[in-house]
């Protein structure tokens, strides 16, 4: 299992900027289709438009669901519109600007052939791994390539007060640490 913090092209702690690219992030994860993949690419540095192409190949050309699961902590409501309202409206109402919003892939590799709920452990063990228990956080797990993978989306704010997470920029070492107790829980041989 690997993970991935996606870079963006723009001051990502703006409150302008978190709000436009949370909500092209969240669209994305609930539909991984050739327009939101191209919305999103506006935001993100690397291979944005082989991305687009990849995934609009894959959509035209297999009758396969690409999305396979959506999960939230710290979000309200039921459906994906009103998980998305309260992340708009929590980036909104912050006391600062500095709003943080981080986009992380985790993929498995082809031999690990867990069911779609060990997602949900893994997206858990990140998220504590990473410090951000109390932060909003969406995930969906897409199938639109070789390997499954979970798209992460992490809002640092404090879902029940609206102050600013302390976080370091990306620490890679908390990262590979929490996929490594994952595997482990799931039984796994940790890379």
């Amino acid at each position: 299992m690997i993970i991935k913090n996606i870079k963006t092209k723009g001051r990502v702690k703006k409150r302008k900027f978190a709000l436009r690219y949370g909500t092209a992030l969240f669209n994305y994860f609930i539909r991984a289709d050739a327009a939101s993949q191209s919305a999103l690419d506006s935001f993100e540095s690397e291979g944005a438009h082989q991305r687009a192409h990849d995934i609009g190949t894959y959509m035209t050309e297999r009758d396969i669901e690409a999305v396979l699961a959506t999960r939230s902590i710290n979000i309200p409501g039921s459906t994906s519109t009103e998980q998305l309202s309260f992340i708009q409206s929590a980036i909104e109402k912050a006391a600062h600007d500095d709003v943080a919003v981080q986009h992380l892939v985790v993929s498995r590799r082809r031999d690990e052939n867990g069911k779609d709920k060990d997602f949900s452990s893994t997206m858990k063990t990140v998220v504590a791994g990473l410090g951000a228990e109390r932060c909003l956080i969406f995930w969906a797990v897409h199938s639109d390539t070789g390997n499954r993978h979970a798209h992460l989306l992490i809002v640092w704010l404090d879902h029940k007060t609206g102050a600013k997470v302390s976080r370091k920029q990306w620490d890679v070492k908390a990262a590979h640490a929490a996929i490594a107790v994952s595997q482990k829980q799931l039984g796994w041989e940790p890379e």
